[in-house]
């Protein structure tokens, strides 16, 4: 289901590329992005319901016919001319990333692994945008699919430890959801802005959308840690290490007492 998912989004644009024109990129990447991610959105919730009511088996049943109906739709249509393309190292990032640092965000953390992997792809969609040359370009897709790799697993572990695990699997498809909200958002829109400003203008936004989450990340990650050590929130250090001497002393007062009664 992932290979299928990944080999025929790329071609769905391309050959709605080839059917209008480049003038109208635009408005394929528009009409593609509603489309696929829109039905992403609604197949959240939807799932969750057919499995709910039939559990897998129904919702198996359900994902086939769908399949089988877009299959009867693509047949009929002719074919379109492709030419030679030279292959973009994004993908085999993402997928090397995964299967290199397995255990990263259980090691470091998923706040952690998600701060390293915003500004790893930020470096590498400022290049996408600024590349002066095609080696560029194709470095950039390569740091971009590397730090976006890692990105959705670590903040869907994020999020999952805000709750009881009674409660993880509902924290996880809200997650989930939220996600594909956002990606049936960001299409439309980054066609609009491809055909008002240029195709370049995409990866720059893209940069400042992933900075902006970079920073929530990071104020998220600063709050955490002053939850785990309460004393810095109060006065600071200084607290800190009275209340680290406070039972020390007590001990010792304690012990002087004991002594003074067995004497006396």
């Amino acid at each position: 289901m992932g290979s299928a998912k990944v080999l025929s989004a790329p071609v769905r644009r391309f050959e709605a590329w080839a059917r209008w024109g480049p003038s109208h990129i635009g408005r394929v990447i528009s009409w593609n992005g509603v489309a696929s991610y829109g039905a992403l959105a609604v197949g959240a919730p939807l799932g969750v319901w057919l499995h709910h009511l039939g559990g897998l088996g129904l919702l198996s049943a359900v994902i086939i016919l769908i399949a089988g109906v877009a299959i009867g739709f693509a047949l009929p249509r002719s074919t379109v001319k492709t030419l030679a393309g030279k292959k973009i190292p994004f993908s085999a990032a993402f997928v090397g990333t995964r299967l290199l640092f397995p255990n990263s965000i259980n090691r470091y953390g998923g706040l952690l692994v998600s701060l390293v992997c915003y500004t790893v792809e930020i470096i590498g969609l400022l290049l996408v945008w600024l590349a002066p040359s095609p080696f560029t370009a194709q470095l950039g897709a390569l740091l971009t699919g590397t730090g976006f790799s890692l990105v959705s697993p670590a903040l869907g572990i994020v999020a999952m430890k805000q709750v009881p695990a009674q409660n993880q699997g509902s924290a996880l498809a809200t997650f989930t959801a939220f996600m594909d909200l956002a990606l049936g958002i960001v299409g439309p829109l980054a066609g609009m802005l491809m055909a008002r400003a240029g195709a370049a203008s995409i990866y720059l936004a893209a940069a400042l959308l992933v900075f902006a989450g970079l920073l929530m990340t990071l104020s998220l990650r600063r709050r955490q840690r002053g939850a785990k050590n309460p004393y810095r929130q109060v006065g600071g250090e200084k607290d800190e290490r009275k209340a680290k001497r406070a039972p020390g002393r007590g001990e010792a007062k304690n012990r002087y007492r004991q002594l003074h009664q067995v004497i006396t």
